[in-house]
């Protein structure tokens, strides 16, 4: 495991330098290039995975069952300290008996990528997860703490909205900030998330959705 950070951490650094300062010397370095390829396909999967079941989390703790809409979605821009990384569509595909298909797709700097879970609406468990195409185990939301719960008032591009924001981690993320008004938004009315894996903090920010 420690072996695997430090190669992801050293990954990271070379993308960094390359997005921030980029010379021949970047495309000369194959082995470097795939690695970081690699890394920002992980990342990206990672905080869509995060996003969701922050959603989840919130949804039941403030409802106790999943009641998003067939149809639902809600489209997020992505940045972190380099600028702009690219975007991600949420949006709810189908219903299966008492269950609901969410896709996450994401796209730009971080590549494309896309998630597919199947939620259970009375529990929240993820029943299937599907990782660009390919069956793989089921991440747990139980796995997610909730650390704090405020209210608070914030812009993003899709406009001013009273929240409620809750810090939480997870195994996998260090620290996660996601704020929430579902009444004025569509699914978990996730408004905005700041994610820290421990290697590129992940600022996410609502810019459109349909009903």
């Amino acid at each position: 495991m420690k072996n695997t950070m430090k190669k992801m951490a050293l990954g990271l650094l070379a993308l960094a330098f390359c997005w921030v300062a980029p010379t021949q010397a970047c495309s000369k370095t194959p082995a470097h290039a795939d690695l970081a390829d690699r890394l920002i396909d992980g990342l990206a999967i990672e905080l869509a995975v995060a996003h969701i079941q922050a959603g989840v989390a919130a949804e039941m703790d403030a409802f106790n069952i999943i009641n998003w809409k067939v149809g639902e979605m809600a489209n997020y821009k992505m940045t972190s300290l380099f600028g702009e990384l690219g975007t991600m569509v949420k949006r709810v595909d189908r219903e299966e008996e008492n269950a609901i298909w969410v896709i996450s797709e994401t796209s730009g700097q971080m590549g494309n990528n896309k998630i597919e879970m199947l939620l259970d609406r009375a529990t929240g468990k993820v029943l299937q997860y599907i990782e660009n195409g390919s069956s793989k185990a089921p991440p747990s939301n139980d796995d997610m703490e909730i650390i704090d719960q405020i209210e608070e008032r914030i812009t993003v591009p899709a406009g001013t909205f009273d929240t409620i924001k809750i810090t939480a981690k997870t195994p996998q993320i260090k620290k996660l900030e996601a704020w929430f008004n579902p009444s004025k938004t569509v699914m978990d009315g996730q408004i905005q998330a700041k994610i820290n894996t421990g290697f590129l903090p992940v600022t996410m920010q609502l810019t459109s959705f349909t009903r």
